[in-house]
Order: C-alpha cells, then sequence, then structure tokens
C-alpha cells in the first residue's frame, strides 16, 4: 500500500519534530513547513510538479498564516483534502471559524500521539468530505 503524504503546516520547531517523529512511525510521508508557499508547491494539481497530498494538519499560531487562512486557501485553490487543525483547550469560537472554513477535523491539545493517529483515520476515511 503506497504511503499517504501528510503536509504538516506548524510554526513551532519542536512540535514539528515530534509531530513528524510520530507520523513517520505511523508510515506516513510528511513535508513539514510553516508558509503559504509551501503548501502551494506541495498541493499543485500536476502529479510532476508537487506531491499529491493526502491530509494537511495545520498548528500555525505564531506565523502570520493561521488555520483559518490556511482552510480558506486550500478550499478556494486545491482538490478536497482532510484538514485537520490542532488547537487549544477553550477556543471554542475557533473551532466555529475552523468548521465553517472547511476544516474537517479538530484535535485539541495537548494530546497523545492515538488521538492524532485516531483523527487523522477518520479525516482520512472521510478524504476531505
Amino acid at each position: 500500500m503506497k504511503k499517504k503524504n501528510i503536509l504538516l503546516l506548524v510554526d513551532d520547531n519542536g512540535l514539528e519534530r515530534v509531530l513528524t517523529l510520530m507520523l513517520r512511525q505511523a508510515d506516513y510521508q510528511v513535508i513539514a513547513g510553516d508558509d503559504a508557499a509551501l503548501i502551494m508547491k506541495s498541493m499543485s494539481y500536476n502529479p510532476g510538479a508537487g506531491t499529491n497530498i493526502d491530509a494537511v494538519i495545520s498548528c500555525l499560531q505564531k506565523s502570520g498564516l493561521d488555520g483559518k487562512k490556511v482552510m480558506s486557501l486550500l478550499r478556494r485553490n486545491y482538490r478536497p483534502v482532510p484538514v485537520m487543525a490542532i488547537i487549544p483547550y477553550g477556543s471554542e469560537q475557533d473551532i466555529v471559524s475552523l468548521r465553517e472554513n472547511g476544516c474537517t477535523s479538530i484535535l485539541h491539545s495537548p494530546f497523545e500521539s492515538d488521538e492524532l493517529m485516531k483523527c487523522l483515520d477518520r479525516a482520512l476515511e472521510n478524504d476531505g468530505q
């Protein structure tokens, strides 16, 4: 079975390393970064021009490109893919906004690795719908 490609958008280097390790141990290919240029390059429709992304995990809180902007950009410009946002507990307003902008899964931090995998598996089963 072909490995699934996960675009990991995280603006915290420590969290990026931990999430990348978790995902690779679960046999996912990981493309990690924190900027819009990476999204545009990675989400190309042309198979020869970019990697075919199967899902996006977004945890952007410090950079200028927040999760809501990521959702909006993905939904406007690319084929539907599951998008999972990682947000702190107590962010109910963010949940509503993320859902309105097309986020398919939300994971509250802090979380355990099995929670991440279950959430990602559910998102991939629904395939961005």
